[in-house]
């Protein structure tokens, strides 16, 4: 009855079609009904555009997360050029001899250009059944590690299926570490990839940038709301890069942005794991005896038809699952949560 109600809301405002994620992302999440979400379990590395350095980066931290971090895992879930460009085995060789690091990639496929083309020679995995295998290789290791996630291309660039990438891991909202441009007109690059991310509910606690010739990440550093670090840029390939992994002022940028990335994890799940308390405190709710109200669920963000709910385990530690919103249409939110282009549509206004 609901679904009837938003075709009829989308038919009566006139919403063009065009301006609709694809039937397949919008309903991700009700295709993982209450199901664990990784949370504060993992995060994802962004990038700008292809070749800024997203793998320097996922090695670097893979190198020094024991200071700040639980070891972490690194997952690949689309490598184009597959096996002969591999991102997991850079990752793996570059982190020694700090660490033994272990990778993953989920998806292979052997033509080295834009996952949405590599698969015309094969079937191209739906939306869904990435976004499945990526959380179930994150649920393997929670409990020991910490999973880098790092994407393909740049922030928009297209999944296997054709949807934008951005849009088809929004379901499970990891944190973003965005990897910009110190090239030039890197500055404009970082700062529009930065804004896809936030206009569809990311949170990016950290910018970092290889390069310091063009000075893009001070520019930077004044427009974005996350902590912006720079590393020397790498030197040109195919010079070898272990000389330039012993670099101490590049080790210092690695080790700053694995406790960013701690100081993200550790006060978001100190907030999320009070916030029920405090709603108690300080909110007066309509149509509620608030003297018989024993629990009050938290809400960490909404994405389509679900909730992202925070719950403690007996563990103390912090756990999100999705959550039907089941009273979206009596307030008035029968299009669901989220929704990018109907975001960007009324940023045009």
């Amino acid at each position: 009855r609901e679904r009837e109600l938003c075709v009829f809301v989308f038919e009566e405002i006139r919403f063009e079609r065009d301006y609709l994620l694809s039937k397949e992302v919008c309903c991700l999440a009700r295709s993982m009904p209450g199901v664990r979400l990784p949370g504060l379990g993992a995060f994802q590395v962004w990038g700008s555009s292809t070749d800024v350095g997203k793998t320097l980066l996922s090695a670097g931290l893979s190198g020094n997360s024991g200071k700040y971090l639980r070891n972490l895992r690194y997952i690949k879930p689309v490598q184009t050029g597959y096996p002969d460009d591999d991102d997991s085995e850079f990752v793996k060789r570059h982190a020694k001899p700090q660490r033994d690091v272990d990778v993953k990639v989920l998806i292979g496929y052997g033509d080295p250009v834009s996952p949405h083309r590599a698969v015309e020679a094969s079937k191209a995995i739906e939306d869904s059944k990435l976004i499945q295998l990526v959380r179930e290789e994150i649920g393997r290791t929670r409990d020991s590690s910490i999973s880098l996630v790092e994407t393909a291309g740049g922030v928009l660039s297209p999944a296997p299926s054709g949807s934008l990438q951005a849009d088809v891991y929004r379901p499970l909202r990891m944190p973003a570490v965005l990897v910009g441009s110190g090239r030039l007109g890197g500055i404009s690059e970082t700062l529009s990839a930065y804004e896809s991310l936030l206009i569809r509910g990311y949170e990016v606690p950290v910018v970092f940038v290889f390069g310091t010739e063009h000075e893009n990440h001070k520019a930077i550093d004044k427009a974005v709301d996350a902590m912006v670090l720079v590393a020397p840029s790498p030197p040109p390939k195919p010079e070898p890069l272990t000389k330039y992994f012993e670099e101490e002022d590049l080790q210092e940028a690695f080790s700053s942005t694995c406790e960013a990335i701690a100081f993200y994890m550790n006060s978001t799940e100190s907030r999320l794991r009070t916030l029920s308390k405090e709603a108690k405190d300080h909110i007066w709710w309509p149509f509620t005896q608030h003297a018989t109200t024993k629990k009050v669920t938290t809400i960490d963000s909404a994405f389509g038809d679900d909730f992202t709910v925070a719950t403690t385990d007996a563990k103390g530690r912090v756990n999100l699952s999705t959550q039907f919103d089941a009273c979206s249409s009596w307030w008035t939110n029968g299009l669901g949560h989220g929704n990018p282009k109907l975001a960007l549509e009324a940023a045009k206004g």
